[in-house]
């Protein structure tokens, strides 16, 4: 299954599949997903950029917020929290956590950074601040969580991106 070599899992990990921390987050279920997160990908690089933030900074941003997203919903609520023995072995991919990291991170630098809010791919009209729209892409995705659990397994994996994305950029400006 091409799964077990583009998701991230305990599963995949303990076989020795290393590279799916590379492919997970980039991994996607459709088109849509891929445009929507490459069309926020490109809007956020311009704001890092006039940051003056390097590319592997926001390259580490979006991997090791998806990382944290996945330990939050697989390891801290799938297997401690919700007692799932299986918890920490269901599949995950996406970029939510990379990019809620990412947000925060704009949020704390650049809070005059200004984003044009859209609903997949529509856009809406709405002119956001950088925390309005770490808010309102995190809320989204927090209310389109499904399954049981999902509301809960979701907020706490935007909670963890965003404090990844909280503590690179407090060290970032103390090393400025």
């Amino acid at each position: 299954k091409l799964t077990r070599h583009a998701t991230l899992s305990s599963t995949n990990l303990s076989c020795g599949r290393l590279w799916v921390l590379l492919l997970a987050p980039f991994s996607h279920k459709s088109i849509g997903e891929i445009f929507h997160t490459g069309v926020l990908l490109a809007s956020a690089l311009g704001s890092f950029d006039d940051a003056d933030v390097s590319f592997p900074l926001f390259l580490a941003l979006y991997l090791v917020g998806c990382w944290a997203a996945w330990l939050a919903k697989s390891v801290v609520w799938g297997r401690l929290l919700n007692r799932d023995p299986f918890g920490s072995h269901k599949e995950d991919w996406g970029a939510a956590g990379g990019l809620g990291a990412q947000m925060i991170f704009l949020a704390r630098v650049r809070p005059e950074a200004r984003f044009q809010f859209s609903l997949y791919m529509i856009p809406m009209p709405l002119n956001l601040s950088a925390w309005q729209s770490c808010f309102a892409h995190g809320l989204l995705d927090v209310f389109q969580a499904r399954g049981r659990g999902g509301f809960e397994r979701q907020s706490m994996a935007h909670l963890a991106a965003w404090a990844v994305g909280w503590l690179l950029a407090d060290a970032w400006t103390k090393h400025l």
